[in-house]
């Protein structure tokens, strides 16, 4: 009885400790996430810098649906024949923009979009840089796609005649896409993996599952739900044109680059770093769901033996491993960061900035965002940190920009 009684007030605490992680609100603050640089998030006009270029590309991908694969995989490449340009050749800013947007142009295929692309003007630097990235991201299997529709069958055995998660995706352009993810080859390849969940018995999961339900019943009856919620959502793209967490994690470095006075080698050593490792990140997840092809808990159909995955695999969460990647990168950077988020302004009641005590509290609390709304098992918001620190430090010592 005193173990049943505890299991929500567990939960209840975790709502008290999103609501008072010591971040700090700055009510009715513009959108100011580039407001420093020569160009902000929410213009067109491209600044001769990483984090101008990438908030222009950023801007302009509204028009166009990228997902977050796709948003992170042109960023990567783009990011790439930058740095390139910049500081293995020597060239001005504007020669590694160009670069940048070269990459861009080639890699979202939408005439539309590409007629709305920056007009920049590079030299032969800049076109061989950009033709490499091109060059490689032509081989790394993204042209395989669409795939065809398949059934897949988890390794997971959860007990006598429960072999239990299957994949049966069946529109063209659906998950199955998603699924093939796992399949690319990397801008940057790591040793990371991610292990099976830690699951002897189906009964071990639906215990897992139950556990999320009751933090989502305690979310639903708490006064602030509608503002924890909304929060939430901000994190995993939510109801904003956003491209899930990879976009709103480089707004936020951008933002630690100008609250520290960073310089812009910095910054764009900063910048680049976490898009390829967000690239790597992504890749590893994708393939790590589509291996265990464990349904999150929300989809999680216990009427039906065996079970199918009906929607995206829950192990692990991608949104929870780039945060960590972010802000592992983050915490090599600046000493005693604190991530400054620039809300999109759908939230209901949660103030425009919101300013975390750590990068630490950030991890922290998008994992516990995610748990409250039904989107994570507790083991897999474990597994999931432990790939972003992997990649991380990866990526982080295995580059070179000179």
């Amino acid at each position: 009885m005193a173990l049943a009684m505890r299991k929500p007030l567990i939960v209840l605490i975790s709502i008290l400790a999103i609501l008072a992680t010591g971040a700090q609100f700055i009510v009715n603050k513009p959108y100011a996430a580039f407001d420093e640089q020569p160009a902000g998030w929410a213009s067109t006009t491209a600044s001769n810098d990483l984090a101008g270029s990438i908030a222009t590309f950023s801007q302009l991908s509204s028009q166009v649906f990228l997902s977050i694969n796709d948003y992170s995989r042109v960023v990567a490449y783009a990011s790439k024949a930058f740095m390139a340009t910049r500081y293995a050749d020597g060239g001005n800013k504007e020669e590694a923009s160009a670069a940048f947007f070269a990459v861009v142009h080639e890699l979202v295929p939408n005439e539309n979009y590409r007629s709305t692309l920056p007009k920049l003007k590079g030299n032969a630097s800049s076109k061989i840089r950009a033709n490499e990235s091109i060059t490689l991201a032509s081989q790394d299997g993204y042209s395989k796609w669409p795939l065809e529709p398949v059934v897949f069958t988890s390794p997971l055995n959860l007990g006598p005649e429960k072999k239990l998660y299957s994949w049966a995706p069946i529109a063209i352009n659906g998950p199955e896409l998603e699924r093939s993810w796992g399949e690319l080859q990397s801008i940057v390849s790591t040793d990371c993996e991610v292990p099976p969940p830690p699951l002897q018995s189906l009964d071990q999961l639906l215990q897992s599952a139950k556990a999320t339900e009751k933090a989502r019943d305690t979310l639903d009856a708490h006064p602030d739900s509608d503002e924890l919620t909304s929060l939430g959502f901000e994190y995993v793209g939510g109801p904003n044109t956003r491209t899930e967490p990879s976009q709103l994690m480089l707004q936020i470095l951008a933002n630690a680059a100008i609250d520290n006075k960073l310089s812009e080698r910095e910054t764009d050593k900063m910048l680049a770093t976490a898009a390829m490792a967000f690239h790597e990140a992504l890749i590893k997840a994708w393939k790590a769901k589509f291996t265990y092809l464990l349904a999150n808990p929300l989809a999680l159909d216990t009427d039906t033996l065996p079970l199918v995955v009906a929607s995206t695999p829950s192990y692990p969460s991608e949104h929870i491993t780039i945060t960590k990647v972010a802000m592992d990168i983050l915490s090599k950077t600046v000493s005693n960061a604190k991530p400054r988020i620039e809300m999109s302004g759908s939230l209901i009641s949660v103030p425009t900035t919101r300013i975390l005590p750590s990068p630490s509290a950030l991890v922290g609390e998008v994992g516990a965002l995610l748990k409250l709304l039904g989107m994570v098992y507790d083991f897999d918001i474990a597994a999931s940190e432990k790939l972003g620190s992997c990649v991380a430090t990866s990526v982080t010592e295995g580059l070179n920009y000179e």
